[in-house]
């Protein structure tokens, strides 16, 4: 188990966004995710969904959301607290739309 990448620059951050705002499919997902959101629980998860995976990637940055902020001297980034608005507003947009 490990992570690789997270999305610690604000490019990545409203890459991950926009990426966020249309469905993700699970065959393209790795690719367009590698650089991102590297995890390899969160890979493993999206091998195995071929259907949109944009919850299994908002489940992951809503656990490194409270993580981050419980714990931030374990993380080895630095994830500002702009970016951390950018992508809490993208992650909880896609977690909102499994709840209707």
């Amino acid at each position: 188990m490990g992570t690789w990448s997270t999305p610690n620059t604000m490019a990545k951050a409203n890459k991950l966004a926009k990426l966020l705002a249309k469905p993700l499919p699970g065959e393209k997902a790795t690719d367009v995710l590698y650089d991102l959101v590297g995890d390899d629980d969160l890979f493993d998860n999206i091998d195995r969904q071929s259907s949109d995976v944009r919850r299994l990637v908002a489940d992951k940055l809503e656990k490194w959301d409270s993580s981050y902020h419980a714990h931030p001297d374990s993380w080895f980034v630095t994830i500002t607290p702009a970016m951390w608005v950018v992508l809490r507003r993208a992650y909880k947009k896609v977690l909102a739309r499994r709840s209707r």
